[in-house]
């Protein structure tokens, strides 16, 4: 197998306009490993990712953002969102349960946004998870450094 040769692709990413990322969002089912995928791909530079701005917590957590669990209340509210959302984050994580599938399908049709659906295959699982997380308070690995191991 023959190598491109280093000075090609240097002349290549020079004169090629590598396109913007596409917006996208991961549309998920809770505990199905959704927001640990969300941090992977926001720790990279290129990927600006808002994790789940449609949670009634969401502005308590990032004060200078809106509320939008009470903002969206139809389709029109839905796009609006959206457009506001987009024009500051190039990725969103969404969980399926926060708003009617008539206010979701809105979401889901829109051209300029890829939708990544994720959901965990084992729904016994999922709801144990739920419940383990329920129990204990620790929703994510990260609240684990919350608990004083002494």
């Amino acid at each position: 197998m023959k190598l491109i040769p280093k000075d090609f692709l240097e002349y290549y990413l020079v004169n090629h306009k590598i396109p913007d990322m596409s917006k996208f969002i991961i549309f998920a089912n809770a505990r199905s490993g959704s927001t640990s995928l969300a941090k992977v791909l926001g720790e990279s530079s290129d990927v600006r990712m808002s994790i789940e701005p449609f949670h009634p917590k969401y502005s308590s957590w990032n004060p200078e953002e809106r509320d939008y669990s009470k903002f969206i209340v139809d389709k029109k509210t839905m796009d609006e969102a959206l457009d506001e959302l987009f024009a500051k984050y190039i990725a969103l994580k969404v969980l399926q349960y926060q708003f009617s599938i008539e206010i979701y399908t809105q979401m889901l049709k829109r051209k300029d946004i890829k939708i990544l659906f994720l959901i965990r295959r084992n729904k016994v699982l999922s709801a144990v998870s739920g419940l383990v997380a329920e129990q204990t308070a620790i929703w994510q690995k990260e609240d684990t450094k919350k608990i004083d191991p002494k």
